[in-house]
């Protein structure tokens, strides 16, 4: 008592203004300390997005989802609403129509088969739809743009377009076994159209549709050709479009609109990461991580990336031959090396490598086809095979192609 009567009050308070000062001090340089490499992480990755944005946008390809929205067009000249009518007209063929029609190897003979007759019967309505549809040079699916949500689109169109091709190819079969050969052609070629009608769809799912619309498409033509000879007028139409399909086909579009998904969705991430979890189940961890506020220059970088990884992939997505494998073989190295980092772009990017394979076979069986018919047409008129490819060549195609894994003739 004695002691704490002979304490200094102006002291003591001096000890306390400086302890007070100390830690004041001491908790800024603790903040700056946290603060500047925070600030510097920050800035450097939204510097390093921001670059990539802009190169987006000096280059005019869509960045956010919202753009990929079609433009208005001519209503005379949109096959939307017939496709989505003819859709609505559908009667779902039967297990036995399906079994019949989507055997390949080997395949179903052409025939006169009742399932066949009935099925097509009840479709009638919906392939005259079909059949008006595929001629008009429009096509763009109503989807809603505006979401913040695009990988909860559902592409049902898409996957019903299936059984336009089921039918077809059943009137492949049943035309060919009743005699009506024009009209095998005809559904072939329609088969041609209807993933030709796919062409400006911005989503790889609908391009890989596409793809196998027209290989199916190709499966028919063989037994078109197996089962019967075309007429001059007939090869011609089917070499145009062929060559037509091979050489204007390009998966530019599709990278482009996966690359405006994946960024809306990274940049509303909290929105997405339900639906994302759904998909990806194991790597909710990783989600609910990349959505922390402190996290955010990560996921800023992580963006940078996949814009990155995304648009460079784009500039040689349709390349083919040792040219095109190389830029292939860099893709992977990069997607490899930066899977740690990048989270959510692992989520969000789907497997380009895989689109780009079924692209190239694609064309390449385009070429096959147009190769074929020239030989099948050789054999009809000389009765044996041609010796060499160079023997089938005509006006239309002057010299063997080259294949497209190679770079040499076929």
């Amino acid at each position: 008592t004695e002691n704490a009567r002979n304490v200094d009050p102006e002291k003591s308070g001096g000890a306390r203004y400086g302890c007070l000062l100390y830690s004041l001090s001491f908790l800024a340089l603790l903040t700056l300390a946290i603060g500047l490499p925070y600030f510097v992480w920050y800035a450097n990755a939204k510097s390093e997005l921001d670059t990539e944005i802009e190169r987006i946008r000096s280059r005019g390809e869509p960045l956010w989802f919202s753009e990929l929205a079609p433009q208005d067009s001519d209503p005379d000249q949109d096959a939307t609403p017939l496709f989505l009518m003819a859709l609505s007209k559908v009667q779902w063929p039967s297990q036995a129509f399906s079994d019949l029609v989507m055997a390949f190897d080997p395949p179903t003979p052409p025939g006169d088969y009742p399932v066949l007759v009935t099925d097509l019967k009840a479709n009638e309505p919906a392939l005259a739809l079909l059949s008006q549809a595929v001629r008009r040079p429009h096509f763009r699916l109503p989807l809603v743009y505006e979401t913040r949500q695009p990988f909860d689109i559902t592409l049902e169109p898409v996957q019903k377009a299936r059984e336009f091709y089921h039918l077809l190819r059943g009137v492949v079969l049943q035309s060919l076994g009743t005699g009506d050969q024009p009209r095998a052609v005809e559904a072939v070629n329609e088969m041609f159209d209807l993933s030709e009608l796919f062409r400006d769809e911005p989503s790889t799912i609908t391009q890989l549709v596409r793809i196998a619309i027209a290989v199916v498409g190709q499966h028919s033509l063989k037994q078109v050709v197996a089962y019967g000879d075309l007429t001059p007028e007939q090869f011609a139409e089917l070499d145009n479009r062929l060559a037509k399909m091979e050489s204007q086909f390009t998966l530019l579009p599709a990278l482009q609109g996966e690359r405006a998904t994946a960024f809306t969705t990274m940049n509303y991430l909290p929105e997405n990461i339900e639906i994302l979890k759904r998909s990806q189940p194991d790597d909710a961890r990783n989600l609910r991580t990349m959505d922390y506020r402190m996290l955010r220059p990560k996921l800023l970088a992580d963006e940078a990336f996949m814009l990155r990884t995304l648009t460079d992939f784009a500039d040689y997505v349709d390349n083919t031959g040792p040219e095109g494998q190389a830029a292939v073989e860099k893709y992977r190295a990069s997607l490899a090396e930066a899977s740690d980092r990048h989270a959510v772009s692992k989520l969000v990017m789907p497997a380009m490598e895989m689109v780009r394979q079924a692209g190239l076979r694609y064309r390449q069986k385009m070429i096959t086809a147009r190769l074929g018919i020239r030989v099948d047409r050789y054999f009809s008129e000389h009765s044996k095979f041609p010796a060499s490819l160079d023997e089938v060549l005509d006006d239309r195609m002057q010299s063997v192609p080259a294949d497209l894994y190679t770079g040499r003739p076929v």
